[in-house]
């Protein structure tokens, strides 16, 4: 009874431990900065597991222990359904390899607890995040081997590929999805268009892409490159050599990784180091400067420029005029000629997105008139300043991600429209060591623009970032003179809503934390 009690809250503990790791994007790094900031909180959840400890050398009865035991099983169970996963674990391959190891490695406890008594047991309960990276160490040789022959594989079928594929590699610390998603839509136009769907921006969703959905009858590639390390623009570049690259922005993103924005802005520049002679790097005006000329112009001597702010480019967008019902602005191309253009989309930021788009459509031959019927058909991104009704209110949803730069954007974007202007944010994360000045700025940016600010402070374990994180953003608000009584703390997105869904407002929600926060 005992050890059937123990593997039944091993394996409910485990889903939720693996899950969070899944989250973590399977790094062991990640995985151990989310166990310190959630200590807290896990031994909150896991209360039943102190006594389970000193259980072993009480004169209780044997069956205490397995009672302990289904009640934290239980009380696990109960806990997530306080409110879904906002992503639920995928059993992948790789999670049911790693479940059956943590299996193998609870089973080994059980042997070891015949001998050395339930003590065994209840250390291995209380270490589940521990056996989690030991299951995910021990399959690593595994991992690795079958990566390799996936990223084997796809290379071959890109070198297949490449007479008459061409590979656009496009990425940023900001508006690198939009941007692929607009050059899909004008490219297809005039070629054949495959590109990586949602956000398969790491090097295994790229290898997956290519692995499932390229075609002998694709001419053309498109690959965001998402980035969280140094050297990781460059592995995916190693893996499909791309020909074109596009650098929509370089900004503050993913510092608790990168340390510095001068290693975001030589991640990006790794797309330029990875062209070809003949190869073409589209850049943003405002990243160029970012990244200082010199070192693109080390990397590729063809650099084409593009802003929606700044004329003085290969591609300049002129008379922008944005509005809650679209945008319309002039685009000048390198030979000097103005082309009128006007989308559904909204924002200054999207109208530079499409910039970037136009450039590369444009370079690549896809006749003008074929572009701006794109443009004018183009839809919002989802969860990227996607705007819907939703009763009486209006909803700006950029619940994707959130850096400093989208969130200004999206700010600017709230304050075209008319009535109550409330944002939703838990803040931004990721940031290290800056993260409580930049939600600080956010809060004192959001109280210049908005009627309310709703912090969203839900957190999975406790003490986590999201909670710091929403704190700073009400602090900023409140020192940039913003009233106490109109900025909110909100435990989640749906009891914000309940708060405001009397009123005539139009919500901006700004970043949506994952379940790993």
């Amino acid at each position: 009874m005992t050890a059937a009690a123990f593997l039944l809250c091993a394996a409910v503990l485990a889903l939720r431990e693996h899950h969070m790791h899944q989250l973590n994007s399977y790094r062991a790094d990640s995985h151990i900065r989310w166990l310190k900031r959630t200590l807290r909180g896990y031994l909150k959840h896991r209360i039943l597991l102190i006594p389970l400890l000193a259980a072993p050398f009480l004169p209780l009865p044997s069956g205490v222990f397995a009672a302990l035991c289904v009640a934290q099983a239980l009380l696990e169970l109960d806990w997530p359904r306080r409110e879904a996963a906002k992503k639920p674990l995928v059993f992948t391959p790789r999670v049911k390899r790693m479940l059956a190891t943590h299996c193998l490695l609870c089973l080994l406890c059980v042997a070891a607890a015949c001998r050395g008594g339930a003590l065994v047991m209840a250390v291995a309960l209380f270490l589940t995040p521990a056996l989690v990276l030991l299951s995910d160490l021990i399959n690593s040789p595994i991992e690795r081997a079958i990566n390799r022959r996936y990223i084997g594989e796809a290379a071959r079928l890109l070198r297949s590929a490449a007479p008459r594929l061409t590979v656009i590699g496009v990425t940023g610390s900001y508006g690198k999805t939009s941007v692929k998603y607009f050059l899909s839509s004008m490219l297809s136009a005039k070629f054949n268009t495959l590109m990586t769907p949602a956000s398969f921006n790491t090097t295994l969703g790229v290898v997956k892409t290519v692995r499932s959905d390229l075609r002998p009858v694709h001419e053309v590639f498109i690959c965001e490159m998402g980035a969280r390390r140094p050297g990781d623009v460059r592995e995916i570049c190693e893996l499909v050599h791309p020909k074109l690259g596009v650098i929509t922005s370089i900004g503050k993103q993913h510092l608790e990784t990168f340390r510095t924005l001068g290693n975001v802005a030589r991640t990006k520049l790794e797309l330029a180091d990875a062209l070809p002679d003949d190869g073409v790097l589209f850049i943003s005006k405002e990243a160029l400067l970012t990244a200082k000329r010199e070192e693109i112009s080390n990397n590729n001597n063809n650099t084409v420029t593009f802003s929606a702010s700044d004329p003085d480019c290969d591609y300049a967008a002129l008379d922008v005029r944005t509005s809650p019902e679209g945008s319309s602005f002039r685009a000048r191309l390198p030979s000097g000629s103005l082309f009128p253009f006007n989308t559904r989309l909204i924002g200054r930021h999207n109208v530079a997105n499409i910039l970037a788009a136009i450039a590369v459509a444009d370079s690549l031959g896809v006749p003008v008139d074929e572009i701006t019927a794109a443009v004018r058909r183009l839809a919002p991104v989802p969860h990227r300043l996607e705007v819907r009704r939703a009763g009486g209110l209006t909803i700006i949803d950029d619940a994707f991600n959130s850096n400093e730069m989208g969130a200004a954007a999206a700010l600017e974007t709230l304050a075209l429209f008319h009535g109550v202007k409330v944002i939703m944010t838990p803040g931004i994360v990721e940031m290290g060591e800056a993260e409580d000045e930049a939600n600080r700025r956010l809060g004192a940016a959001a109280a210049q623009v908005c009627d309310f600010v709703f912090t969203i402070g839900k957190q999975i374990r406790g003490g986590g970032v999201g909670k710091s994180s929403a704190a700073s953003v009400r602090a900023g608000a409140l020192d940039a003179g913003m009233p106490k009584d109109r900025v909110v703390a909100a435990e989640s997105l749906a009891s914000a809503f309940e708060r405001v869904r009397e009123m005539d407002a139009v919500v901006l929600i700004e970043n949506d934390l994952p379940d790993n926060y």
